[in-house]
């Protein structure tokens, strides 16, 4: 059963990462770019009256509550939680300040806009 579930996982995501990229774009060029996040709400209420009629609760008997509510051990989860947060902060600082501690900031590529875009290859076949 629990390879069925992780096989079907796969697919789901392998069909997400297919087809997701391209009906982003759909959405956003017909409806708007806040279609791309309206779209999450029919879809999350989908996956949720579904798993609740299709997925049956399983539990463990022996297990003990609190780390059942945790997902992890309790005595690991502080520290864990710190890591992240520490990491986040750091990431923040460096971005900030980039500048002044000597990183370079200069764009790696240059984004031109369509229709210059248009212009110059237009004027090369011509």
């Amino acid at each position: 059963m629990r390879a069925i579930a992780v096989t079907l996982w796969g697919a789901v995501g392998g069909l997400a990462a297919a087809l997701g990229p391209s009906a982003g774009a759909f959405l956003i060029q017909s409806l708007g770019w806040r279609s791309a996040f309206y779209i999450n709400l029919p879809i999350g209420l989908l996956a949720f009256v579904l798993g609740k009629r299709l997925l049956r609760e399983s539990q463990d008997v022996t297990a003990r509550v609190l780390i059942a509510l945790l997902g992890r051990d309790p005595r690991t989860a502080g520290l864990a939680t710190f890591q992240h947060v520490f990491a986040l902060f750091v990431l923040c600082g460096l971005l900030t300040s980039a500048a002044s501690i000597g990183i370079r900031t200069e764009p790696m590529a240059e984004v031109r806009a369509v229709p210059e875009a248009r212009a110059v290859t237009q004027g090369e076949r011509g």
